[in-house]
């Protein structure tokens, strides 16, 4: 056997294992209930199996590479919600794997194999909505695969035509799944012109850029040119585009800075030493002969920490974007400090592994020794998202396979759940309630298509932020004018003792204030008079 094939023998393992280590890492909570994002992607994606057209059909802001591969992973057997997690974590693994080479090739052998390890443990973290599939984790691996591809080409005296069309290739793909992807590409150009040799560098900076940004054309014309043949060109530039320029304009300087002032502390706890242990890589990737991997893995970082603030709100699911460049300078800081040779380097890298990972373990063990409830309650307090399977299988039950249902609220995963359709092709609310100029407008459209529909069932399960001040309420009193007008309640959810969804059907005939009484239901469900007799005593509580 060769050399060349002992090598690659040896990276087929070694990418095996890393990916069967991410996997399982992360199958412990594979079964959480779908939050409110994986509801309106999974239920997007179920529809486009049926031949239907994201935007055009259904509202979301989000490019339409999420929806394939969430179509994908509900063509997978067994459970959908399990199949959607694990294609995700599929999507880590290549991350992981991605991320060992592009350190390997920066720093060595031993600090990309760190940085694999630490992303796999960062990125599966709770309290960073880790478990859930979001659009960052799909992201990740293709930002990885342009900047590995992207060191071939650096220090070239002209750039390879074909490499640098794969490197816009790969973000273009990055870009389908999260528009904040393309901060790479004035990384990555700054960094070719930074390499390049002095003579010519300008021009040949020039043509890098023009090539890379030619390979992320060439996905984004497949993409629109898709949507302009199924005449929904204009909904998904409104949807992807438009509403999304609205959406991070939104917010002041001083609101932005209250986001990130609520949302960071809780991340500290099992995050901060790592990201502690990152900026000590910084110091210590600076202060070698050769500047070019502090250079790039600390631009990294600030490129994708740009591309986490972009609209202002730091969801910690956000986050994710930033991780592999802090797990590489983490890894970096652990193996530059250690010392360079024997038993005490193996101890020192050890060591410093150990104290990254603790708090990460230490919070993962206490998740897994959760039910999925519970679970869920810690990493999104005050959300009910583990009582949105109880209400759809109670709609299930009322209505048929044709109804349409109609959610007041944000909680598409309702209807993903129920498999029934949304009476308006907004499945969540959120674009009619913010600061936008077009809100108004959006919810007249509401209004016509429920007026339209006639829906079987109406769920009343509004989210706060839809009563901000100076939003608009148009939809607000139509919908309640609309339930007393022709509808009655069915049932509601509650919590119990220990703050579960409880559902509590109505007994026709009763009245729905007095049994409701002073409490304040999590959701109430409405259904259509003309299905059943109604009780005497009517609709909205």
């Amino acid at each position: 056997m060769t050399s060349g094939s002992g090598g690659a023998r040896r990276g087929a393992v070694l990418a095996l294992l890393l990916g069967v280590f991410v996997v399982g890492l992360r199958a412990p909570l594979m079964d959480l209930p779908l939050e409110r994002d994986e509801g309106g992607y999974a239920y997007i994606a179920w529809r486009l199996t049926e031949g239907e057209t994201p935007y055009l059909d259904w509202f979301d802001q989000k490019p339409p590479g999420i929806f394939l591969v969430y179509a994908a992973a509900l063509a997978l057997p067994g459970d959908p919600v399990f199949a959607i997690r694990l294609v995700a974590a599929l999507f880590c693994a290549a991350s992981a794997l991605a991320l060992f080479a592009l350190v390997r090739r920066l720093v060595g052998d031993a600090a990309g194999l760190l940085a694999a390890v630490l992303l796999a443990w960062l990125s599966a973290d709770p309290m960073l909505q880790g478990p859930v599939a979001n659009t960052e984790l799909f992201m990740t691996p293709w930002i990885l695969l342009a900047s590995l591809l992207s060191l071939r080409i650096f220090g070239a005296a002209r750039p390879p035509v074909a490499a640098s069309l794969a490197v816009g290739l790969a973000l273009g793909v990055a870009s389908a799944f999260k528009q904040v992807a393309v901060v790479n590409a004035p990384f990555l150009i700054l960094l070719y012109g930074l390499r390049a040799p002095r003579t010519g560098s300008l021009g040949n900076t020039a043509c890098f850029a023009l090539w890379m940004g030619a390979g992320g054309a060439l996905v984004w014309a497949a993409i629109l040119l898709g949507f302009w043949l199924r005449d929904g060109l204009g909904p998904a530039l409104d949807a992807v585009l438009l509403h999304n320029l609205d959406y991070a304009a939104r917010l002041t300087l001083d609101q932005r800075l209250g986001q990130l002032r609520h949302f960071l502390p809780p991340l500290l706890p099992s995050q901060g030493v790592a990201w502690a242990i990152a900026l000590v890589g910084c110091i210590v990737l600076a202060r070698r002969d050769d500047r070019f991997p502090a250079i790039f893995l600390i631009g990294l970082a600030v490129a994708n920490a740009v591309g986490v603030s972009a609209s202002g709100l730091y969801f910690p699911h956000y986050f994710q974007q930033l991780l592999p460049a802090l797990a590489a300078l983490a890894a970096a800081a652990i193996v530059g400090i250690a010392p360079p040779l024997g038993m005490a380097r193996r101890v020192a890298i050890g060591g410093g592994t150990a104290l990254a990972l603790a708090p990460l373990v230490v919070s993962a063990v206490g998740f897994w020794r959760l039910d999925p409830v519970q679970a869920t309650q810690r990493i999104y307090p005050g959300s009910v998202f583990e009582t949105m399977p109880v209400i759809a299988e109670e709609i299930a039950s009322l209505t048929e396979p044709e109804d349409s249902v109609f959610i007041f609220g944000a909680e598409p995963e309702i209807l993903f759940y129920a498999r029934r359709l949304s009476a308006s092709r907004y499945i969540y609310l959120f674009p009619l309630f913010g600061d936008f100029p077009d809100a108004e407008a959006r919810q007249a459209g509401v209004i016509r298509e429920i007026d339209e529909a006639r829906p079987e069932v109406i769920v009343w399960i509004p989210n706060r932020m839809f009563f901000a001040p100076g939003t608009p309420q148009e939809l607000t009193g139509w919908t309640w004018n609309y339930i007393d007008t022709a509808y009655f309640l069915h049932a509601f959810v509650v919590p119990d003792a220990e703050s579960r969804g409880t559902l509590r059907r109505v007994e026709p005939g009763s009245d729905s204030r007095e049994v409701i009484g002073s409490g304040r239901p999590w959701a109430t469900i409405f259904r259509h008079a003309a299905s059943a007799a109604a009780p005497e005593e009517g609709g909205a509580p």
